[in-house]
């Protein structure tokens, strides 16, 4: 048995593109002017009978992610959420109609078509087309022309097989219908596969024969526009002839992508790349596998891409989501940048410190590359210098420069870039100082927000003559028991006459600590902010998040004006890492009729109070016996792991592989946060004997 299974895609129908007025257009253009800043919306259209496919009325249970009760509802409830996460990344001002239905396709008890989809036309020449005497798909045409080329008519088909996991038709690899997490072992994930054929649809297939070489129509696709060939030199397949692109269709590990999106993000990949260019390898096996062959990645990609040939127990989707910017697509992102130097209010003449953070929180895996970031600096800020750091994958085109930032900066999902910007604030000038940040994207990205692409902090700035005293910025957030620090900053207001010392402690050293624990200003310093670091301390309790506070003593020093000065404490919270929780593994393997054995084990998440006991039985003893019969944990041994051991049982009937479930009983505990807890059962099943699953894809080009 494998945990892979393939795929299949088909182009349901092609279609010449049409001429039409020119004034008709226009009209058409003028109505969607504003059409970048929308998503796209996938419409997908049931075509199935009653009663069949997404209208199969037979009850089911609600899933993880799904809590439809009927098999259809079910089914159409994964299509849209598979379709949706492709609406989360892309733009459109047309709206993507996908014909979906489910029919009874090529099966047995070993090997199944799954399913295909396919763009249901292709245009080429229509407003805005990036390439002339070029195919694209409809749904990206669509998206590129902002209007509908074939209005009333479907932009995808799509057919997936009713019968999997039924009697004689892969019985033991049913479709999993959950959404959001990762398919339950022994199934096959009905999103992911989805995700894979929507995502020909929408552009990642080649219109050339890959058994002849022959271009469709004499004219290439924007799929195509990007194969090459690495040897004996690198030639892009627009350059080859029919004979060249047919030998390159079988060309293993030598047919790669060359697109600038894919390129900036393939060193991601720990395995799958050329050797000499490194651009990502495309599916090229010898001899040619019909339907599959070019128009996916290669299956030697590590780790796994969802546009590769078989479908993968664990895939991602950044290099599929690169290649549709590559195709022509535009893409939504969620971008934000922040800047500030933690003061409300300075004196003129100080040195101080800018902190702009730019982060990337899109929903979908997409590496913002080549973003532009621009600060153009007031005149009372002198002396400027800056540095750049990447973090959780962020890059820097310049790590550091004087002066104003105009530089770009590529960040992942989740990651970020922070500019650290030094001056000193002119010693003449007061009021209110703005410093401004702008991002700048590519052109082929709409941020969600246009308002989070800039920031500004405006700062008050004050005579050096004013009152004594201690600003104190804002704290950068709070700790937490893993041990995040949280940080503030501490400057005097005006020069003192002689040495200030300001001593710091913590309220509750169980929950955070400080350092340093005391500043000292001087007439040279008096005007550097003092960065002060609040360090959250761990315990194993779930305890909740607890406040505290940093104390700041009243200041010592012979300037009378600033002896016995007194600032306000720092209120902070410590964040809890504790959860009281049970950690059941997954099972290492499937029991048998042989007696073979198979283990698991469980742990708390949080130390308890009290003793804690959960019980444990097999769901069918006649399949599965479990040892022990009941797990202890005590507030000392808490964090020792319990190992379960379950013995499949023989029968004499030749029934087949049967599932049953280890239960494991709610928790027994004087601790409340324990108490009643009731762990996830564990799924397993008793072998009878394996099967190999091939899954063929049905698609040539013609």
């Amino acid at each position: 048995m494998t945990d892979s299974v393939s795929l299949c895609r088909v182009i349901a129908s092609r279609k010449l593109p049409e001429i039409r007025a020119v004034a008709l257009l226009l009209g058409m253009i003028l109505a969607v002017a504003s059409a970048n800043s929308w998503a796209a919306v996938f419409v997908v259209t049931n075509i199935n009978a009653p009663g069949a496919g997404f209208n199969d009325t037979t009850a089911v249970a609600a899933v993880t992610g799904n809590p439809a009760t009927t098999l259809g509802a079910q089914r159409m409830a994964v299509f849209q959420a598979a379709a949706d996460s492709w609406g989360a990344l892309l733009q459109s001002p047309v709206n993507i109609v996908v014909a979906a239905q489910m029919t009874s396709l090529s099966c047995s008890s070993n090997s199944a078509i799954l399913g295909s989809a396919g763009a249901a036309s292709i245009f080429r020449d229509f407003p805005n087309a990036p390439l002339a005497n070029t195919w694209y798909p409809v749904a990206l045409a669509n998206a590129l022309a902002s209007f509908d080329n074939d209005p009333g008519k479907a932009d995808i088909n799509a057919n997936f097989n009713q019968d999997i996991g039924k009697q004689n038709c892969l019985t033991s690899r049913p479709w999993s219908y959950v959404i959001g997490v990762p398919a339950p072992a022994s199934t096959i994930s009905f999103f992911d596969t989805v995700v894979h054929e929507i995502g020909h649809g929408l552009g990642v297939f080649s219109l050339v024969s890959t058994s002849t070489g022959q271009l469709f129509n004499n004219q290439s696709d924007s799929y195509t526009q990007h194969l090459l060939d690495e040897t004996p030199t690198s030639t892009l397949w627009t350059a080859l002839n029919n004979a060249g692109r047919a030998a390159s269709a079988i060309d293993t590990g030598n047919l790669t992508w060359n697109g600038g999106s894919v390129n900036a993000v393939a060193s991601l990949l720990t395995a799958g790349r050329h050797g000499s260019s490194n651009r990502v390898r495309m599916y090229a096996p010898n001899p040619l596998v019909s339907g599959s062959s070019v128009s996916h990645f290669d299956t030697a990609l590590t780790p796994n891409e969802i546009m590769e040939p078989s479908l993968n127990s664990v895939t991602r989707r950044r290099l599929a989501n690169h290649l549709m910017l590559d195709l022509g697509w535009r893409a939504r992102v969620n971008l934000s940048v922040s800047n500030s130097d933690d003061f409300v209010e300075l004196p003129a003449g100080s040195v101080t410190s800018y902190t702009i953070t730019v982060q990337n929180n899109s929903a979908a895996d997409l590496t913002v590359i080549n973003l532009g970031v621009l600060n153009t600096l007031p005149a009372a800020l002198q002396g400027v210098s800056w540095s750049c750091a990447g973090q959780a994958g962020g890059s820097c085109s310049a790590s550091d420069g004087l002066g104003n930032i105009n530089t770009q900066v590529a960040i992942p999902q989740a990651g970020s870039v922070v500019f650290t910007v030094n001056a000193v604030l002119n010693a003449t000038f007061t009021g209110t100082l703005n410093n401004t940040v702008n991002l700048v994207l590519p052109a082929n990205l709409q941020n969600q927000n246009p308002a989070t692409l800039t920031a500004t902090d405006s700062t008050n700035i004050i005579s050096a003559a004013d009152p004594a005293g201690f600003s104190i910025s804002p704290i950068s957030g709070d700790t937490t028991e893993g041990g995040v620090t949280a940080t503030f900053s501490v400057v005097l207001d005006t020069q003192p006459s002689s040495n200030v010392s300001l001593g710091l402690s913590s309220s509750d050293t169980t929950e955070g600590t400080v350092a340093p624990s005391a500043l000292l200003f001087t007439n040279g310093n008096w005007n550097v902010p003092q960065l002060v670091t609040v360090t959250g301390q761990d315990d194993f309790v779930d305890d909740g998040n607890i406040a505290y506070s940093i104390i700041t003593a009243s200041a010592v020093s012979s300037d009378p004006n600033y002896q016995g000065l007194n600032p306000a404490d720092v209120a902070i919270t410590n964040l809890d890492d504790d959860t009281a929780g049970i950690e059941v593994s997954a099972a290492s393997g499937n029991t048998s009729e042989t007696g073979s054995t198979t283990t698991f084990t469980i742990e708390l998440d949080s130390e308890p109070t009290a003793d804690v006991s959960i019980s444990l039985s097999s769901s069918s003893e006649d399949e599965g016996l479990v040892s022990p019969t009941i797990v202890s944990f005590t507030p000392t041994t808490w964090f020792e792991a319990r190992l379960v051991t379950i013995t499949g049982q023989d029968d004499v009937l030749k029934d087949g592989d049967v599932a049953y479930s280890i239960i494991t009983a709610p928790v027994v505990s004087l601790d409340a946060n324990y108490s009643g807890l009731d762990p996830a059962d564990l799924n397993l099943i008793n072998i009878d004997e394996d099967s190999e699953l091939i899954f063929k894809d049905g698609f040539d080009s013609p």
